[in-house]
């Protein structure tokens, strides 16, 4: 019995480029859809908009490939992570940045494609402020229950809803009333939420074959200079990037540590500071 494949894309905002580029270099190796290769797909943050783009038919009845998705983010990330004058002023009382461009951009890739055209399994993570509680959107949770469905358009826009940077999204259905943040608060890296979910899916699995993309290292560095007199201001401005910092350090040691009751092979693409050309990919049955 062959291993169930998954793959787990981080989040990191406009670093979703290097996820989109790796993962159109390991699409274009393997000569297929993303959606065909794997078992089941997570996301969080960027990672999960990528998630949603490869994994669902939300582009003429088909998926978008990561260099369409590249193009989301060299076109519209300049507008989405639009700063001014006024920008550090605002950031004290309001979140950074607008979430006009982003919502506009999202229509435009997503249109009105629905969750239950997953094409595959898949897990995007996102936080519920007003149950204090990690919410995951499982697409194979619709099969049994068609009314668990939503628009790919706000999926998008709550697994990306970092906080200080864009406002929660208001999500209600029926009953259901959700204030949803950036599922980066919790687990950046969703590598374990989806061997979990994998496992869950198909516990007599002889094996799991976890592809792991991250969206790179910060370059800038907190220095004790610069942190020893910081108030609540301070601290507001780099508590978030150094919590989300934290959680995906913290799931990349648990990434490594080996399952006794199922092998698990645990691939890491993180940074692309080669050319794609030099790469040397693991050896993945797929």
């Amino acid at each position: 019995m062959p291993s169930i494949k998954v793959l787990a894309i981080d989040g990191g905002g406009i670093r979703g480029i290097i996820p989109a580029v790796i993962l159109a270099e390991i699409q274009n190796r393997l000569g297929m859809d993303l959606f065909k290769a794997f078992d089941l797909i997570a996301g969080t943050s960027t990672g999960g908009i990528i998630a949603l783009g490869i994994g669902t038919r939300c582009k003429n009845n088909g998926p978008y490939s990561p260099d369409e998705l590249l193009n989301l983010y060299v076109q519209n990330g300049p507008a989405i992570f639009r700063k001014n004058v006024l920008t550090p002023e605002r950031q004290v009382f309001l979140p950074k940045y607008s979430p006009d461009a982003l919502e506009s951009a999202l229509a435009q890739f997503f249109g009105d494609a629905e969750f239950k055209s997953a094409l595959i399994p898949l897990l995007i993570s996102s936080y519920d402020l007003q149950g204090q509680l990690p919410f995951f959107f499982k697409s194979h949770k619709i099969a049994p229950d068609p009314t668990y469905n939503w628009q790919l358009i706000d999926i998008a826009r709550a697994t990306s809803a970092a906080p200080t940077f864009f406002s929660p999204l208001h999500l209600t259905k029926g009953d259901e009333d959700y204030a949803l943040v950036d599922g980066g608060v919790f687990v950046n890296n969703p590598s374990m939420a989806a061997y979990a979910e994998a496992r869950s899916l198909d516990p007599d699995a002889p094996a799991f074959t976890v592809v792991s993309v991250g969206t790179g290292d910060r370059q800038d560095q907190i220095t004790y200079a610069s942190a020893k007199d910081w108030g609540l201001i301070g601290w507001a401005k780099e508590i978030v990037p150094v919590l989300i910092e934290t959680v995906f350090l913290r799931r990349l040691i648990l990434n490594c540590e080996p399952c006794p009751d199922a092998p698990t092979i645990a691939c890491r693409f993180h940074t692309c500071k080669m050319h794609p050309a030099t790469w040397t990919m693991p050896t993945l049955k797929i």
